[in-house]
This record gives C-alpha cells, sequence and structure tokens, in this order.
C-alpha cells in the first residue's frame, strides 16, 4: 500500500509538472512569431542635383536601415558619384535616425535626419589633390515597396543636404555652405 501511495503522489507530482511546463513553453512561443525589429540592406541608382556649376550627375547609393518599435528607426548610407566628365564628385557618409509610417502592409513612407561626413573630389590636376571633407546634414524622406517577403523596393528617396564651411562659391543657401539635392531609386533585402 504505502509503495502505491508514493507511486500515486509521483505521478501527480510528473502531470503537474508536465502540464506546468507546457504552459510555460507555449508562452514562450509567441513573442518569436511577432517582429520586434527589421533590417534591411541595399543599394541603388543616385541622381545628384550638386550646387556646384550647372551639370548634374549619377551614382549610386548604398544603405541599411534598422527599424525598430514603435516606427522609429535608424540609417546609415553612403552617396557615391561616378567618374562623370565633370571634373567634380560629391560623396557622403551618413547615419541618423528616422521614423516610418506603414499602410496596408507593404507600403513604408519614412522621413530621415542625418548627420555625417561629405568629401569633395576635384579631379584636374591644377586643384588641390586632397579630398577635402565637411560637416555634413541632411533631411529627406521617401516610400519603400515590399513586393516579396524579403524584398524591397525603395521607389523613392529624396535627401536634402548642407554641407558647412564649404568655400565661396554661389550656393541657393548661403556663400559658404554646399546644399546638393539627391534623389535615390534602389532595392534591398529585409532579413
Amino acid at each position: 500500500m504505502e509503495a502505491f501511495k508514493l507511486t500515486q503522489r509521483s505521478l501527480l507530482g510528473w502531470f503537474a509538472c508536465i502540464f506546468g511546463f507546457t504552459s510555460v513553453a507555449l508562452g514562450q512561443a509567441i513573442p518569436v512569431s511577432t517582429r520586434n525589429a527589421t533590417l534591411q540592406l541595399g543599394a541603388g541608382y543616385t541622381h545628384f542635383q550638386p550646387d556646384y556649376g550647372p551639370i548634374n550627375f549619377s551614382g549610386f547609393t548604398v544603405y541599411g536601415d534598422l527599424d525598430l518599435i514603435f516606427h522609429v528607426g535608424i540609417e546609415a548610407e553612403m552617396h557615391r558619384s561616378f567618374n562623370n566628365h565633370t571634373d567634380i564628385g560629391e560623396n557622403t557618409y551618413l547615419i541618423g535616425p528616422r521614423g516610418y509610417y506603414i499602410v496596408k502592409h507593404h507600403l513604408k513612407f519614412y522621413g530621415k535626419g542625418m548627420i555625417g561626413r561629405g568629401t569633395f573630389d576635384y579631379q584636374k590636376p591644377y586643384f588641390t589633390p586632397a579630398s577635402p571633407s565637411y560637416m555634413t546634414f541632411a533631411a529627406g524622406g521617401g516610400l519603400d515597396v515590399d513586393v516579396a517577403r524579403h524584398v524591397s523596393i525603395r521607389a523613392l528617396d529624396y535627401e536634402y543636404q548642407i554641407w558647412t564651411n564649404f568655400p565661396l562659391h554661389n550656393s541657393v543657401v548661403s556663400k559658404d555652405h554646399l546644399t546638393p539635392g539627391l534623389l535615390t531609386i534602389g532595392a534591398a533585402y529585409r532579413f
């Protein structure tokens, strides 16, 4: 009889443990199905309005977005201009916060504010051989369209930059700031 009571108590204990751990295990599965952050890495074609001379030129952009919860994220990007027979090049390396708003699960409108460095390349030999760099601020926004589970198209991205302490020229804003505008289209892989 005594052995049977121990076995009965043991069985009740085991059932309690199994059912107790089952509810905990099911509770742990819920956060896995919800996504707290999204990372996407992409590249695109960029059209530059350089604010230095009358000629526009082209280049490319590489970017990464980390979208966190509550419609807030971070963007880092690099813009590079092609060697385009204009004898100048503008390149920027920027990072900053971004806010986004999702419409119908596949349209993502966003705005961003960024800070970083801009380098101005002179290609003619009578200019300085070094590429001077300037503190750069940028504001912009655009639209990303999710076209597949892991693919996002950057349908439009516009960015207005201010390069501080640029040597005297005929800028729109002032004579000591360079103010280029950049328009980018591209694609990204979302993790």
